[in-house]
């Protein structure tokens, strides 16, 4: 509604993904990543260090620790696990 009233830009369907990551500060993995052997709190620091609110935990290929041969076994989300540190 805000685009609608002139309040803010509408950019429609031409914005891209890539333009987000742009506006990142700093390098940046292929992919951001969690394990399921690490801790919550290691979680939240990755989620912070990379500006991200949700990543994905995955499960290394069979003798093969890098992210691309790996699978994807389930994801977190930054309010969950914050949820989870103090409850």
């Amino acid at each position: 509604w805000m685009a609608d009233y002139g309040f803010l830009e509408n950019t429609g369907t031409s914005a891209n993904v890539g333009a987000v990551l742009d506006f990142k500060e700093g390098p940046m993995p292929s992919l951001v990543h969690m394990h399921p052997e690490e801790t919550v709190g290691e979680a939240i620091e990755v989620l912070r260090e990379y500006g991200v609110s949700q990543m994905p935990i995955v499960k290394p290929g069979a003798g093969h620790p890098d992210v691309m041969a790996a699978e994807v076994i389930g994801s977190v989300v930054e309010r969950q696990l914050l949820d989870a540190l103090f409850t």
